[in-house]
């Protein structure tokens, strides 16, 4: 089994590769958790086409991308006033499955139900005149990621399991199954496909490494931070004579910092764990949480207190209220939070205080707060 693995996981690899030379591809692996980051983009220039409208339309479902987004909207406007399938006209968009997904990428995050049925109907039609295995999985795809939970039943096992993170699906275990065994059973993989192969045995992976995490295992890691940092490197001088060694001092200076420190503890106890994720639009809001928790829909929201002053301590509770309202939607997938907050002041004795007033919100699971070491000055 392992030496078929091997194998499989070189035909992928290969593919994947390739795939990432690709805007559409690259963003689409990014945006189903493949890649950790993907080529930049550029508006088009001169005449629209439905092809750079795909391409905005998935770097916007990836990246959260403003100037993507504008442009996406403007083109699928554009396209929806188009005909396809029209007699003796080339076909553009309609043949196009790799597309029309990056289309419903792009409206299941718009959250633009007319337009999804535009799509769904656009690729139920295409199905009908298909005969390509994978091209057609491709356009189930993106009538399901366009209609929402309807149409998921029409998607093969493979698909429901690579998608399930980044689509907050449940696929059963039968699911889980015959993806890997259609994976196993893949003689040759085209680009596209590699992302979802890679994505779907990602997915079959962490599921039977992981330690069914409870939300309280969550707080108790973050906890245990503090009295960690006792080791973290903080030197006046270097701790060998080695001529490339040079003292060391860790500094944690802004939020972005603080996710990097609780990504460290918990992703290798927490396979599922996700960062920097954008969630269900808002209205003009697209909330974009911290750090994730998929399988316990949890949120943890992190915080940077900078001064030790009563209305930086009642800024960050205001902040935390905020993002409770905008994360515990209907349609987010998550309901619990946990406020994580690094005191850059050490201000301990503040510390019950923001935490009685953070526990009094709706959806706040536990509350940790640790302090910047005395000794790092």
């Amino acid at each position: 089994m392992t030496a078929v693995l091997d194998l499989v996981r070189e035909r992928i690899d290969a593919q994947l590769d390739e795939a990432h030379r690709s805007i559409t591809l690259a963003h689409l692996g990014l945006w189903i958790g493949v890649f950790d980051e993907a080529t930049t983009w550029v508006p088009p220039s001169g005449l629209r086409q439905y092809g750079g409208v795909a391409d905005a339309a998935i770097v916007f479902a990836a990246t959260g991308d403003g100037g993507a987004r504008q442009y996406f909207t403007d083109g699928l406007e554009w396209l929806r006033r188009r005909r396809f399938f029209v007699p003796g006209q080339p076909k553009s968009l309609e043949a196009d499955p790799v597309a029309c997904l990056a289309l419903a990428a792009g409206i299941e995050s718009l959250g633009d139900t007319v337009a999804g049925q535009w799509l769904v109907d656009i690729a139920g039609k295409a199905l009908g005149e298909e005969n390509c295995e994978h091209r057609i999985e491709l356009f189930k795809l993106t009538r399901a990621v366009a209609a929402g939970d309807a149409l998921w039943a029409e998607t093969a096992p493979l698909m429901r399991v690579a998608c399930a993170r980044r689509l907050r699906t449940e696929p059963t275990a039968d699911d889980h199954r015959l993806a890997l065994k259609s994976v196993l059973a893949t003689v040759s993989v085209a680009p596209e496909m590699a992302i979802f192969h890679q994505a779907a045995l990602t997915s079959i992976f962490a599921l039977e490494a992981s330690v069914k995490p409870t939300i309280g295992q969550v707080a108790q890691l973050l906890r245990g931070i503090s009295p960690a940092l006792k080791r973290w490197p903080w030197e006046d001088k270097a701790k060998t004579q080695h001529k490339d060694v040079t003292a060391q001092r860790w500094d944690i200076q802004h939020e972005y910092h603080v996710q990097s420190l609780a990504w460290a503890v918990l992703r290798p106890v927490f396979p599922g764990l996700e960062d920097e994720e954008n969630l269900p639009s808002l209205g003009h809001k697209h909330p974009r949480a911290d750090l994730l928790v998929p399988s316990l829909r949890l949120v943890i929201e992190v915080k940077y207190v900078r001064e030790a002053t009563q209305s930086a301590r009642a800024r960050v509770i205001e902040e935390i209220a905020a993002d409770t309202a905008i994360y515990r939607t209907k349609d987010s997938g998550y309901d619990t939070i946990i406020a994580f907050i690094w005191d850059a002041t050490g201000s301990t004795h503040h510390h019950a205080e923001i935490e009685a007033g953070i526990r009094k919100l709706d959806g706040i699971a536990d509350v940790v707060i640790v302090s910047r070491p005395g000794e790092w000055q």
